[in-house]
């Protein structure tokens, strides 16, 4: 289990107990290495490790997975210094003597890092531009405990587990702060792209990173030709598979779909005369015929194993209970789980580790990364190129099973129809008349929603209780995008989607059965390259992606690569959950707890429209009120003797800092 775990002291000595015991549990691999000063104490059970620097007495804990390593140690290395870094801890060390808190700029990686500078007397603490690795932190008297998981935090003897109702509020109706609230109150999440400093007089933040429309592109990036976009996306994103395996150790989580099958191939050319790379994908071959049409991916799985390049662990799951982890998975998160395909997740990562697997590369929000393109719609609205966006929107209908013309009116164009015939009402209705003729967009509803310009009114779900839904704070809408570019930026911002808790939770629960995680699609590079691509990159002639279907000739089959749509997992999990988790909903029906949030008749009702969404939260949060009481008893563990295995590296600065051993 990777952990990382500090407590700071402003005015005294911190007590080691928490931090080394915390640490020890969650190693079979003794003995566990600790850093003390008279303020701080920080280890690591993770790769990445501790480090302390002691002639700018900084002193790093991280877990970390550090990209580009040669090229940034060739920036910050000297005459002296061996030609690789010992580990990640000491490569952070040193970029944070030369760029202060505003590393994250310019390390790339996965990582969450604790480091005590104990010159200026202050705690940094900073989370990767994605937020995949998670990092956790609460105030104590005197004091901060820092760790990358909530029960750590939970198990310290100062921190007093108190409900954060409106955290829990939030995720029955899908609310997302981000991430940044755990369901304890005190206990936050550092954000990620950020870099928290405390000090006693207070906590500073600051973004190092985000996705921006107007951002330059990257040097030395070639947009001039379908060849030239396909080459450089091309290059990078080989570039961030290579920075992600793990030799022999090295699995691909795959589903069939465009996303996974190239991060696949680039991994079988990342190793060169090696055996097939095991691939492993949920199959879904006993479901009913029109089911199993939309779910099950065993025909595009054959077309990779047909290369010969791949050895495909097909696991049928269509059997599974989706809420059988559930209890385990809260335990672990000390929350109720975003993911809803979590049943999934674990059998994949079950398998793979009884196949001598370490590593999962995936292709997770690859759609997100590259773009499906969308915007580009918006654009064309935006520009009142009606014409343009009825040949598009028409083309993606020819292409994508299900998908209607006045859905995606709706969905891209609507609001930038409204603003046409405010500003200019004669052209504006000769748009909405073609919209209508073209589309089969209703003229009724055209004229309700986009002439007297008011919207479909809003259908608000009965899910809680009034009074819990009137302490919501407004969020407000993010402004109305001009360009595709400006659409992808705001689809990749982190701080207010719940893209980072996701993977976060997934790498989490991936690290309890022995798989680390890794994301190519969520390089910084490869986010930057694709956002500024140009549109017709993304979406040409109904094909979105389009610049990731060339850039993988002729490596990647062509009935994947020119597939149209992707599978879906939804009717699985949907069946099975309101089939086999039928008496827990029973339960969380009476459950005393959550009929204080839920209003009255909530669960039947969720029930009865098949809204499986709803049901797996509210099945959530009833878990993880049942854990309430193991969780809360977590901090007596604390008080526990302590393993005879922890060996502490003491500052030589402070000899007394420490004893020899610690009991």
């Amino acid at each position: 289990m990777r952990l990382l775990a500090g407590h700071l002291s402003w005015h005294a000595a911190p007590a080691p107990a928490w931090v080394a015991h915390i640490l020890s549990d969650a190693t079979p691999h003794p003995p566990v290495p600790l850093l003390q000063t008279p303020h701080a104490t920080i280890g690591s059970v993770t790769y990445a490790g501790i480090h302390h620097l002691r002639a700018p007495q900084i002193y790093v804990a991280a877990d970390a997975r550090i990209d580009d390593v040669q090229a940034l140690w060739h920036t910050l290395r000297t005459s002296t210094d061996p030609a690789m870094p010992p580990s990640p801890a000491h490569l952070i060390a040193r970029a944070y003597t030369r760029w202060g808190a505003d590393l994250g700029r310019h390390v790339l990686g996965d990582y969450a890092i604790a480091l005590w500078d104990a010159r200026q007397h202050r705690l940094v603490l900073i989370r990767d531009a994605i937020g995949i690795c998670p990092l956790f932190y609460t105030h104590t008297p005197g004091g901060v405990a820092v760790a990358s998981t909530v029960r750590a935090l939970l198990a310290h003897p100062q921190v007093s587990p108190r409900v954060n109702e409106e955290a829990v509020t939030r995720y029955l109706v899908r609310a997302t702060t981000g991430g940044l609230d755990t369901f304890f109150e005190g206990i936050r999440a550092v954000p990620p792209a950020h870099a928290l400093v405390l000090t006693p007089t207070g906590t500073t933040s600051h973004r190092y990173w985000q996705a921006e429309a107007q951002a330059p592109a990257p040097p030395s990036s070639d947009f001039s030709s379908d060849v030239a976009c396909a080459r450089g996306l091309r290059t990078v994103l080989q570039r961030a598979v290579n920075d992600r395996m793990a030799g022999s150790g090295t699995g691909v989580s795959a589903s069939g779909g465009l996303d996974s099958a190239a991060v696949a191939c680039l991994a079988h050319i990342a190793r060169p005369g090696a055996a097939p790379l095991p691939l492993f994908a949920a199959t879904f071959p006993n479901l009913p015929p029109h089911l199993r049409r939309r779910s099950d991916e065993r025909a595009y799985l054959n077309h990779l194993t047909r290369t010969g390049r791949f050895r495909t662990h097909q696991l049928p799951v269509d059997h599974l209970n989706p809420a059988a982890h559930l209890d385990d998975a809260v335990r672990e998160l000390a929350a109720p789980p975003h993911i809803c395909n979590l049943y999934l997740q674990r059998h994949i990562h079950r398998s793979a580790r009884q196949a001598g697997c370490t590593v999962l590369l995936d292709g997770s929000e690859g759609d997100v990364a590259v773009s499906h393109g969308f915007g580009w719609l918006s654009e064309l609205a935006a520009a009142r190129r009606w014409t343009a966006f009825i040949d598009e929107v028409q083309a993606l209908v020819d292409r994508i099973g299900g998908a209607r013309g006045p859905d995606l009116f709706w969905a891209f164009g609507a609001p930038y129809l409204r603003d046409h015939i405010a500003a200019h009402k004669t052209s504006g209705l000769q748009a909405a008349w073609l919209l209508h003729r073209a589309l089969g967009v209703s003229r009724k509803a055209l004229w309700m929603r986009c002439v007297l310009g008011g919207d479909s009114p809003a259908t608000a779900a009965a899910l809680v209780r009034p009074e819990r839904a009137a302490l919501l704070p407004e969020r407000p809408e993010p402004p109305l995008p001009q360009t595709e570019r400006e659409a992808h930026a705001q689809s990749l911002y982190v701080d207010d989607a719940a893209t980072g808790a996701v993977l976060a939770e997934i790498n989490h629960l991936a690290a309890t059965d022995g798989i680390e995680r890794r994301h190519p699609f969520y390089d910084r590079r490869v986010l930057e390259y694709c956002l500024a691509l140009p549109p017709t990159q993304k979406l040409r002639h109904g094909w979105t992606r389009w610049v990731l279907r060339t850039a993988m000739a002729p490596d990647m089959p062509a009935a994947i690569r020119w597939r149209a749509g992707k599978s879906n997992l939804a009717p699985t999990f949907e069946r099975n959950l309101l089939r086999d988790a039928a008496p827990r909903l029973d339960a969380a029906a009476t459950h005393p707890q959550l009929t204080n949030y839920l209003a009255p008749g909530a669960v039947a009702a969720a029930r009865a429209s098949g809204d499986a969404t709803t049901c797996w939260r509210i099945l959530g949060v009833a878990a993880w009120f049942d854990a309430w009481p193991h969780l809360a008893a977590s901090s007596m563990a604390s008080s526990s003797p302590l393993r005879q295995d922890v060996s502490p590296l003491v500052d030589a600065a402070y000899p007394s800092s420490l004893p020899a051993t610690v009991s």
